[in-house]
């Protein structure tokens, strides 16, 4: 899933890939993000590039 959302740049046409909706694949990460303590993705109004 984090592949596909880096590849395409943006949450937003990760659907097109993947059998989830956008608010489920940015809840998903999010979730994954606060359970590991771990940021895997720089979100801006441009998109998403993944952290350092």
């Amino acid at each position: 899933m984090l592949r596909v959302v880096v590849g395409f740049g943006s949450m937003a046409h990760a659907p097109e890939s993947l059998p989830l909706s956008e608010p489920a694949i940015s809840k998903t990460i999010a979730e994954m993000e606060r359970s590991l303590a771990v940021q895997f993705l720089d979100r801006s109004a441009r998109g998403v590039t993944p952290s350092a």
